[in-house]
């Protein structure tokens, strides 16, 4: 396997780690204001500015699991191309981090659009 696409990889999903968390608070904290590109989109977020930060502060501990499943990933990836060059492991530590990462990110936005709700969805 070549020594750039493990690098690139592992920087990618690095920089995910550290991206997910960082979006998600500055929306919370009101920083990133409503958009149809980085967030948690859906009706009820969407809906104001309010569910907009409240969607975003129930995800944050969410967005904070996933990005660091994301890192992890990230460094497994660097690793395992530096130490074994296994296609297949490397392949596994890859996909297999990102789909733990979407699946916590999944459950953090079910957890936001009930706070962007509101109390009774919660």
């Amino acid at each position: 396997m070549p020594v750039w696409t493990v690098v690139l990889v592992g920087a990618v999903l690095l920089a995910a780690g550290g991206l997910v968390p960082y979006v998600v608070a500055r929306a919370a904290a009101g920083g990133l204001g409503r958009n149809r590109w980085v967030g948690v989109r859906t009706p009820a977020t969407l809906s104001g500015d309010e569910p907009w930060r409240a969607g975003h502060a129930a995800a944050r501990p969410w967005a904070a699991a996933a990005g660091g499943l994301l890192a992890l990933a990230g460094l497994g990836a660097l690793l395992v191309g530096a130490t074994t060059g296994s296609a297949g492991v490397f392949a596994t530590v890859v996909v297999g981090g990102a789909a733990l990462a979407a699946v916590v990110l999944v459950a953090g936005a079910v957890r936001a659009d009930a706070a962007a709700r509101g109390p009774a969805h919660r």
